[in-house]
């Protein structure tokens, strides 16, 4: 766990969309929901725009059955938040926790956008499905 992560540093490359960290359930970089007992970790710091998005989702101990999750990337905070449509498709992905693991890795790509020229900031909200 990271606590001293600062959300709010410069982003110092162009063209890039940067993670953050926040504790709540909407954007993750290795926090614990309190409802479900999940930690959502983003497995990079930046990522250019149009390349693969890699979230981690993990148990503290392994499923004692399949435990399926619906992840969708959401605006960051900040002065400039990633844009549905333009920098992430607005869409439900579905990933799956497999009984006897305690965790699995979900691959999102991201949208090229060639109009991009600041760096920005990307959310993530997770919900188990029930």
């Amino acid at each position: 766990n990271n606590s001293s992560y600062n959300l709010w540093r410069p982003v110092e490359n162009v063209g890039r969309i940067r993670t953050e960290k926040k504790q709540n359930s909407q954007t993750a970089a290795a926090f614990t929901t309190a409802e479900n007992g999940v930690t959502v970790t983003f497995l990079q710091n930046s990522v250019v725009s149009g390349e693969t998005l890699q979230i981690e989702l993990s148990l503290s101990a392994p499923a004692s059955n399949d435990v399926h999750f619906v992840v969708r990337l959401v605006p960051g905070e900040g002065s400039n938040p990633a844009v549905p449509g333009e920098d992430f498709v607005d869409q439900d992905v579905d990933a799956v926790i497999p009984t006897g693991t305690s965790s699995v890795v979900v691959s999102i790509p991201l949208i090229r956008n060639e109009d991009m020229h600041e760096g920005r900031s990307l959310g993530v909200d997770v919900s188990v499905v029930s």
